[in-house]
């Protein structure tokens, strides 16, 4: 089962465009605990609605959390998005929190689906999914992913040499690309651009400096020096050609 979900608040609005954080969601648990338990997770970030209306179950799972909705609201909402822009990322596998380990540690909002999620399964990254061929049911002027990235361990035992030969990124951008590409002339969804995210290490949100995002490396104790990763030569060359095999 694959759900859409946005944390409300990663949607910010600007001249009529929205950029939405999106996780595609999969269960790792059998089929009748996968229905239940993604749609708690689906729920839990704000199941996504362009219209300005909730839904009943929303509304079930999040009680009293979930802002209310004026008519006027709703009408202003419904209809007046221009550009929407994707945050997206990879897909998580979702499974029961039978002991509330999280509630327990967390004691917010992200933990009200009993749910513990991961981007890894048998220990390795799941990777990209099939999330923006439902963009044409859920949003028919979507146009281009905001953002899209994967990170690193920012471990002081690791050499320099080996960060800098970051080959899992570069398959990551390839595949995400692949996959979208898919999406595009197979499922006709409307994606204009893509967006690497980012361009240089920096302090993520949630994260802090515990993790490197960046095709450049930033050497933080060294004045901020810039280093080139293996990812910036690799889009170079890809971006130089007029047609490209992903």
């Amino acid at each position: 089962m694959l759900v859409l979900s946005i944390p409300i608040s990663s949607i910010s609005r600007m001249n009529k465009e929205v950029s939405l954080e999106l996780h595609s969601i999969r269960s790792g648990m059998n089929h009748c605990q996968m229905s239940m338990r993604t749609q708690k997770q689906q729920h839990e970030q704000w199941t996504l609605s362009l219209d300005g209306d909730t839904s009943t179950t929303s509304i079930q799972f999040l009680c009293d959390s979930l802002p209310k909705f004026s008519s006027h609201a709703s009408k202003l909402v419904s209809g007046s998005v221009d550009f929407v822009g994707i945050n997206h990322y990879t897909t998580l596998y979702v499974r029961n929190d039978r002991m509330r380990i999280r509630k327990l540690v967390m004691n917010d909002a992200s933990t009200d689906s009993a749910t513990i999620p991961t981007a890894y399964r048998h220990g390795k990254r799941i990777g990209q999914t099939i999330l923006l061929r439902l963009c044409l049911e859920k949003l028919t002027n979507t146009r281009g992913v905001c953002m899209a990235g994967m990170d690193d361990s920012n471990s002081p035992f690791s050499r320099l040499e080996n960060v800098l030969q970051d080959d899992k990124r570069i398959q990551y951008h390839s595949d995400y690309m692949s996959n979208l590409l898919d999406a595009i002339r197979k499922e006709g969804c409307n994606v204009h651009g893509y967006f690497v995210w980012p361009l240089l290490d920096n302090w993520e949100w949630n994260s802090g400096y515990t993790v490197r995002f960046g095709l450049y490396y930033i050497k933080y104790d060294n004045n901020l020096t810039m280093i080139p990763k293996a990812s910036v030569k690799w889009f170079s060359q890809f971006l130089a050609q007029k047609t490209a095999i992903i």
